[in-house]
């Protein structure tokens, strides 16, 4: 690609299909606590959906850190059913499912044959949101570890996009122009704007998240359904 010198990547969503993962290791965990007959799994991802997107307001207007998201979800969720739930509870529950997590991930070889060519040509970087022993393990599973010239993850990092910060940070620490840098991710929010207003070029990956059943709300122009049909025009 003209110009391009570097490639940043996002992980969930882009390079694989994590959604699929998750919505599967979400209702393994959920037979596992036992809840009433009564209480099917579709109510109780129903409700987990409402307080994820409770919580997300409350972020959006700052009475709330994205950091806290995650255990406020559960905690609010498990509570409206009847079972008691502690931040030590909830970290059980997210060990538990990722384990279910890191099993339902396998290695997609086309993607990797296709990063390995493009570091012929680029500097390759990972920048994602999310706890970086979880990230690590699943770049393992994915055997993507080694794919990419630096990791860069929030929880190292203590940026968490959409901070300008985070993208900043690649391109200070590694010398390179933000007209020469091309950002690939799923989220619009997350991933693209934060990107063009940085003068950086964008491509979009078009994914169904697993809390809404739908992809980003706003969509880039220069966009893909699929990220091996990118890798292959790059």
């Amino acid at each position: 690609m003209k110009k391009i010198k570097a490639i940043i990547f996002d992980l969930d969503n882009t390079l694989f299909d994590f959604s699929s993962c998750w919505l599967k290791a979400n209702e393994q965990i959920f037979y596992t606590y036992k809840f009433p007959k009564d209480i099917s799994y579709e109510m109780y991802f129903e409700k987990f959906k409402y307080y994820n997107d409770y919580f997300l307001a409350e972020i959006a207007v700052g009475n709330m850190r994205l950091r806290e998201l995650r255990n406020s979800r559960l905690i609010a969720t498990m509570n409206y059913f009847g079972k008691k739930f502690s931040e030590d509870d909830a970290r059980e529950y997210y060990e538990k499912m990722f384990t279910y997590i890191e099993n339902n991930i396998s290695p997609n070889y086309e993607v990797n044959n296709e990063l390995l060519r493009l570091k012929d040509n680029y500097k390759l970087y990972l920048l994602t949101n999310g706890i970086a022993y979880e990230q690590r393990r699943k770049l393992k599973k994915l055997e993507l570890a080694e794919m990419f010239d630096k990791l860069y993850i929030s929880s190292e990092t203590w940026i968490n996009k959409p901070d300008r910060r985070a993208f900043e940070q690649i391109i200070n620490e590694n010398n390179i122009a933000p007209e020469n840098v091309l950002m690939i991710g799923d989220s619009y929010y997350h991933d693209i704007l934060p990107a063009l207003n940085l003068g950086l070029r964008a491509i979009q990956i078009i994914r169904k998240w697993h809390l809404s059943g739908v992809g980003d709300q706003k969509e880039h122009n220069n966009k893909f359904d699929d990220i091996i049909d990118l890798l292959k025009k790059l």
